[in-house]
C-alpha cells in the first residue's frame, strides 16, 4: 500500500532538500518521504511551483472537521436540488396525464361529430329522395292535366265559335243557341277548374323543389361545419401529441438528472464517511 502524500509533507520535503542544496524532483521527494504515489507527488509539486511563480502562499490542508462540514453542506445542497428535480418530475407527469386526458376527450368529440354528420347526411338524403319523388309525381300529374286541358281548350274554342255562329243565327235557332251556351258555360267552368288544379300542382312542385334545395343547402352547411370542426380537432390533437412528446422527453431528462444526483449523493456520503 502506497504511503499517503499530502501538500504539507511535500512542502516540508522541498524545504529540507533545498536547505541541503539538492535539486527538486519527484524522485528525490519520493525518496525523502520514503514512498508515495508518484502521480500525486507530481500533482502537488506542480501546484506548489505554480503558486511560487504567482507569489501565492498555499494553505495547509483543511482540518477533517471542516472537510466533513463542507461535504455535509454540499450533500444538503444536492439533496435539495434532487427534491426540486423530483417535484418537477411529478409536475411533468401530471401535465402528461392531463394532456392524455385532453387527447382522449378530443378524439371522443370527433367521433361524436362524425356520427352527427352521418345522421344529418342520412336525413338530407331521405328529404332529397322524398322531394324528388314528390316532384316526379307532380310532373306526371301536371303532364296529365296538360293533356286533359288541351282537348278541353280546343273544345272551348270550338264552342265559342259555335256560339258566335249561333248568335248570328239566333233568330233561326234560339233553342240550339241556348243549349250551346249552356254547354259553353259548363266547358268554361270545367276549364277553370282544371286551370286551378294545374296552378295548385305547379305550386306543390315549386314547394317540393324549394324544400329539396333547403335540405341540400343545410346538408352542405353541416358538412362544411363538421369539416372545420374535424380540422380544428385534428390540429388540437396534433399539438397535444407534440406537447406529450416534449413532456416525456423532459421527464426522461429529469429522471436522468435525478439518477445522477442520487449517485452523487451516495458518493458524497461515502466520501464523508471515509473522512
Amino acid at each position: 500500500m502506497e504511503k499517503r502524500v499530502t501538500l504539507k509533507t511535500v512542502q516540508e520535503a522541498i524545504t529540507t532538500l533545498q536547505s541541503q542544496g539538492e535539486r527538486i524532483s519527484q524522485r528525490k521527494i519520493r525518496t525523502f518521504l520514503g514512498g508515495g504515489n508518484p502521480n500525486e507527488i507530481n500533482r502537488l509539486l506542480k501546484q506548489i511551483e505554480a503558486a511560487d511563480s504567482d507569489g501565492i502562499e498555499l494553505p495547509a490542508e483543511l482540518p477533517p472537521t471542516l472537510v466533513k462540514a463542507l461535504l455535509a453542506e454540499v450533500t444538503n445542497l444536492v439533496i435539495k436540488a434532487t427534491e426540486s428535480l423530483r417535484k418537477e418530475v411529478e409536475k411533468t407527469q401530471s401535465r402528461e396525464s392531463e394532456a392524455l386526458e385532453d387527447l382522449t376527450k378530443s378524439e371522443q368529440k370527433v367521433e361524436t361529430l362524425e356520427k352527427q354528420l352521418k345522421e344529418v347526411i342520412d336525413e338530407a338524403n331521405r328529404g332529397r329522395q322524398e322531394a324528388e319523388k314528390t316532384a316526379a309525381i307532380s310532373a306526371r300529374e301536371i303532364a296529365d292535366l296538360k293533356n286533359r286541358v288541351g282537348p278541353l281548350e280546343a273544345e272551348r274554342k270550338h264552342l265559342i265559335e259555335a256560339g258566335e255562329r249561333a248568335r248570328m243565327e239566333a233568330a233561326r235557332a234560339l233553342t240550339r243557341a241556348e243549349s250551346d251556351c249552356q254547354s259553353l258555360e259548363k266547358a268554361d267552368a270545367r276549364a277553370r277548374e282544371l286551370e286551378v288544379q294545374l296552378t295548385k300542382m305547379q305550386e306543390e312542385k315549386f314547394q317540393a323543389e324549394r324544400a329539396r334545395a333547403v335540405a341540400e343547402q343545410r346538408s352542405n352547411g353541416l358538412e362544411e361545419s363538421l369539416l372545420e370542426l374535424k380540422k380544428e380537432a385534428k390540429d388540437t390533437i396534433g399539438e397535444q401529441k407534440i406537447e406529450i412528446q416534449e413532456l416525456r422527453a423532459t421527464n426522461f431528462e429529469l429522471q436522468k438528472s435525478l439518477a445522477l444526483a442520487e449517485r452523487e449523493i451516495e458518493k458524497l456520503k461515502f466520501s464523508s464517511g471515509l473522512e
